[in-house]
């Protein structure tokens, strides 16, 4: 299975990002919502978007490799996913720290994560 590496580096991911929320979460004693915690706030954000994008990024994968896309296709599609899951998640882990570096892995991270779903589909459709 071309695309299992993929799957599973986007489950570790996931992992992460929930430990990050966590591990606020109890420093900070806050169990719901967010508190007024803006830390707290980006990091539940950055889980949000990773949960919001990754089951049609992972459907996608999944689709191509049962329609018998090519390897070299599976390749392309989970390396911008990743790579745009990873950029994205990461500037909101820099956000604190620099406005700038923010929004310059964030609009990358969208724009793979975008190419990725977009090239999917197109595989999909045309073959």
């Amino acid at each position: 299975m071309t695309i299992a590496p993929y799957i599973s580096v986007l489950a570790l991911l996931m992992i992460g990002l929930s430990f990050q929320v966590i591990r606020i979460r109890r420093r900070d004693l806050i169990s719901i919502g967010d508190g007024g915690n803006k830390i707290l706030e980006r990091h539940m954000r950055a889980f949000g978007n990773f949960s919001e994008y990754t089951p049609m990024i992972l459907c996608m994968l999944i689709a191509c490799e049962l329609s018998d896309v090519s390897v070299w296709k599976l390749h392309l599609l989970g390396l911008l996913a990743v790579l745009g899951r990873i950029l994205h998640a990461t500037s909101f882990q820099n956000f604190v720290k620099n406005m700038k570096s923010h929004l310059l892995l964030r609009q990358p991270g969208m724009i793979l994560t975008f190419s990725s779903l977009l090239l999917g589909a197109l595989f999909l459709i045309i073959g």
